[in-house]
């Protein structure tokens, strides 16, 4: 996923100035990834159960919360497309 929007950016912005920030972000985080994984942080992950249900806990709890605001916001623009589409449809079918 993080290539596909690191591609995006790429064909996107106009100048590579543009698109810039998401790809250093993106190469610091895979660096920082790569270099954890290189010490043994995944022996310590491995090896704690707690570590692993705390982490796994915090993941489950951002995905709700970011399905609930991303959720919400499309219902509403659904809403909003819906309401828009039906006024022209409703002064074209009945007539005054």
């Amino acid at each position: 996923m993080q290539n596909v929007f690191i591609l995006t950016q790429g064909a996107v912005q106009r100048r590579w100035r543009h698109a810039l920030p998401a790809v250093l972000t993106a190469s610091l985080c895979d660096t920082l990834l790569i270099f954890l994984a290189v010490l043994g942080v995944s022996l310590v992950w491995l090896g704690s159960a707690w570590l692993k249900t705390a982490v796994m806990g915090a993941g489950i709890l951002f995905c709700c919360i970011w399905a609930g605001v991303h959720g919400r916001a499309s219902l509403q623009q659904a809403k909003a497309k819906r309401r828009n589409g039906f006024r022209p449809a409703n002064k074209s079918l009945l007539p005054p």
